[in-house]
């Protein structure tokens, strides 16, 4: 199992998208908790955006699944 972990720094309704380098939404989750553990199994080795958005507050970061 390969997963990241993201932890928020309070409890409250989160999302987390998932998009390809060219913009297509790949996976979507809503969460309840600070503490998400994101299934990378999924994934096919490459590229990705991981979008966190929390509180009004949303951030983009990039990561590469490898295997």
């Amino acid at each position: 199992l390969t997963y990241t972990e993201i932890e928020l720094p309070g409890y409250g309704k989160s999302i987390i998208n998932i998009y390809s380098p060219d913009g297509r939404l790949i996976q979507s989750s809503q969460h309840d908790e600070n503490k998400i553990h994101l299934d990378e199994d999924q994934l096919a080795p490459g590229l990705y955006f991981l979008n966190v958005s929390y509180n009004n507050i949303s951030e983009t970061v990039r990561i590469i699944k490898i295997r």
